[in-house]
């Protein structure tokens, strides 16, 4: 079985989709104490809880999808001339319980993919609105 190019995986990578989250401002501001110079408590909750729930759960889907659309990958380009063929592509999709599987898993979860990035940007503008309200 033909692999995806382990280049091609990099380049992937560089793609936003496919970061790892930057988490290093908030951990020193956390692990540093001045978490608690933040007096309005609704908004400390807040942070915390997007950058220790919120933005990890996400994370760890993101992490789980972008396996399923690796090992489909995998998968597909083992097919011969299937990249030229789309009819051969799909003979193989319905001739491989494995490859149907991946398919119908990463289609379930992409769904849930979306739903966790909009609640990781309605927490962060619920934030930012705090903010902006501690400061008029």
């Amino acid at each position: 079985m033909v692999k995806v190019n382990p280049n091609d995986r990099i380049k992937m990578n560089l793609n936003p989709i496919f970061k790892i989250r930057n988490t290093g401002n908030y951990e020193g501001f956390r692990s540093s104490g001045k978490i608690g110079l933040i007096k309005d408590r609704k908004l400390k909750t807040g942070i915390l809880e997007y950058y220790q729930t919120v933005v990890p759960s996400k994370d760890d889907w993101q992490t789980y999808y972008n396996s399923l659309v690796f090992n489909l990958a995998d998968e597909l380009v083992s097919v011969p001339n299937a990249n030229i063929n789309p009819d051969l592509m799909y003979k193989a999709i319905n001739a491989s319980p494995k490859v149907k599987g991946i398919l119908i898993n990463a289609a379930s979860q992409a769904n849930m993919i979306i739903q966790l990035n909009d609640q990781v940007i309605k927490s962060a503008k619920e934030i930012i609105a705090e903010i902006e309200h501690n400061n008029e």
